[in-house]
């Protein structure tokens, strides 16, 4: 399972990894846990945190986040994907289609 950021290409990924770095250190400390960006189209980034075990350690990391407060909930969308579900989100760049199955079955 991954965590996902979304942001505006204008906001680049460097400020979200910067931005995530210390709660993955504080909260993730002895995990491989990995962080990148890339670009989903021409205007939209997605910063990854990735691989959890499972979809649990995934959603805790999750609500770490929400806890924290550092993403606007409508700038800056941020979600649980499981592998599968990201290839097919980053081949079809449908995120309004991932987002609302995400608040149907998350």
């Amino acid at each position: 399972y991954y965590f996902v950021v979304l942001s505006t290409i204008n906001m680049a990924g460097d400020q979200n990894e910067e931005l995530l770095a210390p709660i993955i250190k504080s909260n993730l400390k002895g995990k491989d846990i990995d962080i990148g960006s890339l670009e989903l189209s021409d205007s939209i980034s997605m910063t990854v945190v990735q691989p959890f075990a499972n979809k649990d350690d995934a959603l805790l990391f999750y609500d770490i986040i929400k806890a924290e407060q550092i993403f606007d909930a409508v700038g800056n969308p941020s979600f649980v994907i499981s592998v599968s579900n990201f290839d097919i989100l980053y081949k079809s760049k449908e995120i309004e289609a991932y987002l609302e199955f995400y608040r149907d079955h998350f």
